[in-house]
């Protein structure tokens, strides 16, 4: 991508689309969040009151720069919070976040016209935006080959099966026996579509000429996310979305700004003081809700999942219309000669970001992830009684997860009973020694457990008289992760931080 030019003949609407596109992503985010934690009892849904404001103060005016630096810090800081929940998910939109953050900078320092700003910071972090997404998508490919195709018990498959159980369907008991079911078969056909899928993005988004095929193949992907009924799952997808408004040339959202001129009725979004309502509006009919109606608290999810796809199905449907439709000439590479889309040298400090980002997929096969939890795809595998190395072998040694595991042996504690022996599915019979300790600093009262850490003799401490013992330590903030308001779940849920 070339620098920006001094004689504008056209105004350069992709900063615009961007905005609209995150905006949106935003919304749909913390909708998607929102019920998952209200069904907690989390506070951190109270995020979805000055996302829903910030966004909409955006989509009122796409083309403010400051409008879209404050939602981007807004966004940046929560994703640190909730880091590593959901990690390939928060590590994108946090590089996303600080690369639009540096370029919005970078482009006021430097120019002074406001179409000038805008054209100069989408020159420099769109090329690294779809270094990240490229990086996302093939560390998807590899994580996804390695753990469900070589793993021993087959993470995607399981996941599957929950989807059969939520749509009542026959329950898949044995992947690989002497016969598959109709439905077992068409879920694994999906998983390996997902996986050649993935694979086939991340090569094809590489080259210009084939950005059109890679675009559409990605929007389809996360159209067929959005059926699955994981609110979590489905706002990852309205991320894939966003980003792809990156890519989409001017000309394209020339001829569409056009074509929405013409309608009969164009889309208006509504004004600042309308967005402050509906934000504030929100957020009391949430407080009400979780008060007035507590048994319709474990209905959250499904709700914010379908206001997810009420959302996305509209501008799903347009962004399709809007790439399928556009002329073969738009998309045609600036590069003639090798078809690649490369970064200008001015612009070489952004990959930094992408870096950053392939760095963390490392990590899953380094062992760091136990200790700090902020691996790329860290949900694969956090208990250290697994292994990540299948296909992928260790390929170094930056944190020995072995030195931290721990094995409950007896204890008088309930809780502590799903992990004992084998424990049970999503109950991983090993914990990381950090989660031990903030399971147990949780629990109120004495406590008498007898665990084994790796390598060591067998102890068995009681609060009351063994006070010192390093298992009644508090762990430390930064110890295991940044996020402030989730604590360690009481029920019986899934208790892994990722």
């Amino acid at each position: 991508m070339n620098r920006p030019e001094k004689n504008i003949a056209s105004p350069d609407l992709r900063f615009q689309a961007f905005a609209v596109a995150w905006a949106l992503w935003t919304i749909a985010r913390y909708t998607a969040t929102a019920g998952q934690y209200i069904k907690q009892g989390d506070m951190s849904w109270s995020y979805v009151i000055p996302g829903v404001m910030l966004s909409g103060l955006v989509l009122s005016r796409p083309s403010s720069i400051g409008r879209l630096t404050t939602l981007m810090l807004f966004t940046a800081i929560v994703c640190l919070l909730e880091l590593p929940f959901k990690a390939n998910q928060q590590l994108l939109a946090l590089g996303t976040c600080m690369l639009v953050t540096f370029g919005i900078l970078c482009s006021v320092r430097h120019f002074r016209d406001r179409e000038m700003q805008r054209r100069h910071a989408f020159t420099l972090f769109a090329p690294s935006i779809r270094i990240c997404v490229i990086v996302v998508y093939s560390w998807a490919f590899i994580h996804k080959l390695n753990h469900d195709y070589f793993g021993d018990d087959g993470c995607a498959f399981f996941f599957y099966e929950l989807i059969l159980d939520k749509y009542g369907l026959q329950s898949l008991t044995n992947m690989f026996g002497d016969a598959l079911s109709r439905e077992t078969f068409i879920f694994f056909v999906i998983s390996i579509v997902i996986l050649l899928a993935e694979g086939a993005i991340a090569v094809l988004l590489v080259f210009q000429r084939t950005l059109r095929v890679a675009l559409v193949l990605m929007l389809l992907a996360h159209l067929l996310f959005m059926v699955i009924p994981d609110n979590l799952v489905g706002s990852f997808s309205a991320t894939m979305w966003a980003m792809a408004a990156c890519f989409v040339p001017n000309s394209v959202w020339l001829r569409t700004r056009d074509f929405l001129r013409r309608l009969p009725v164009s889309p208006r979004p509504p004004s600042t003081w309308s967005w402050l309502g509906i934000s504030l509006l929100i957020g009391i009919v949430l407080i009400a809700c979780a008060f007035a109606f507590p048994k319709l608290t474990r209905y959250a999810p499904l709700i914010s999942t379908g206001l997810i796809i009420m959302l996305w199905a509209p501008v799903a449907l347009m962004m399709l219309f809007i790439i399928l439709k556009s002329p073969k000439s738009s998309w045609k590479s600036e590069s003639p000669r090798t078809g690649a889309y490369w970064i200008p040298s001015a612009c070489r400090w952004t990959l930094v970001i992408p870096t950053l980002m392939f760095t963390c997929g490392l990590m899953l096969y380094t062992d760091i992830r136990n200790e700090t939890g902020f691996a790329m795809f860290s949900n694969l595998r956090s208990d250290p009684g697994g292994s990540n190395h299948f296909f992928i072998p260790r390929i170094a040694v930056m944190n020995d997860g072995n030195d931290r595991g721990v094995t409950i042996l007896e204890t008088d504690n309930p809780r502590f009973h799903l992990f004992m022996n084998d424990g049970r599915r999503r109950y991983p019979s090993r914990l990381t020694w950090f989660e031990l300790r903030r399971m147990i600093t949780a629990e109120q009262g004495d406590i008498e457990i007898t665990y084994q850490r790796d390598g060591e003799e067998v102890v068995t401490v009681t609060r009351g008289l063994n006070p010192d013992d390093p298992v009644f330590e508090a762990v430390g903030p930064f110890e295991s992760r940044l996020r402030l308001f989730t604590t360690i779940p009481t029920t019986d849920g899934c208790p892994c931080r990722h």
